[in-house]
Order: structure tokens, then C-alpha cells, then sequence
């Protein structure tokens, strides 16, 4: 990196007004705080998982699979995309099912979501 050259009497200013701003927003000599954090890794949502275990959401010709990593399983046979009271018993035993085993309740919002995304809404 350059360096630039400045005069002993810039460099006193420059000391002196740090140790003001320092005083005035109360920040001990030396202390690192005030400077900004380095980010690593993802920008965005972050690169922190909160669930506990991965759920894997699987629709396979008229069945619906949900699955914790190296844990439990479930899965319920598909109504006709008519039938409200078959895709209400299967979102809703899905949810709980997620719940449950300890699933969070983005992963349960997740397995409505796989059905309504395949088109199983439960209103019109």
C-alpha cells in the first residue's frame, strides 16, 4: 500500500482530533469497536442455519415424502387436487409432523409450501 507524507503539524491536528471524537462519542483509546466488522463467507440471508436438521420435501407420482437427515420419515398418499379436505389432512399432518421431530416453523411453512407450489391449494 503508498504511503503519503504529511506534516508533524497535520499529523498533531489529526491526534488531536481523534482524541476528541474519541471523548465526545466515549470511546476508550485503542478500542477496536468503533471500526466496522469484516464480513466473510454469503452476503445476503447469512450463512447461519437454524434448524437443527435438514428436511428433504419430496413429491413422487401421488405420494408426498418428507424426511429429517438420518431421522424420521413420513409420507401420505396425494388427493385429487379437488379434493380440500384430503390436501387439508395431508398439509396439516405434514406441518405437525414437522413440529413434531423438532423441524422449525420455516421448515413446516416449507412443506405447505411443496404443495402448493404442485398446485394442492386448499382454497380456490
Amino acid at each position: 500500500m503508498p504511503s503519503i507524507q504529511i506534516s508533524d503539524e497535520t499529523h498533531r491536528s489529526l491526534v488531536t482530533l481523534v482524541a476528541v471524537l474519541q471523548q465526545v462519542l466515549q470511546i476508550p483509546p485503542g478500542d477496536q469497536a468503533a471500526s466496522p466488522p469484516i464480513r466473510k463467507g454469503r452476503r445476503g440471508r447469512g450463512n447461519i442455519r437454524h434448524a437443527p436438521k435438514r428436511l428433504r420435501r419430496i413429491l413422487e407420482g401421488n405420494k408426498y415424502i418428507l424426511e429429517f437427515e438420518g431421522g424420521p420419515r413420513q409420507q401420505w398418499s396425494l388427493p385429487r387436487m379437488s379434493d380440500r379436505a384430503g390436501i387439508r389432512r395431508v398439509t396439516h399432518g405434514a406441518e405437525k409432523f414437522v413440529l413434531e421431530n423438532e423441524g422449525t416453523k420455516g421448515q413446516a411453512n416449507g412443506a405447505r409450501k411443496k404443495l402448493t407450489d404442485a398446485g394442492y391449494h386448499i382454497r380456490n
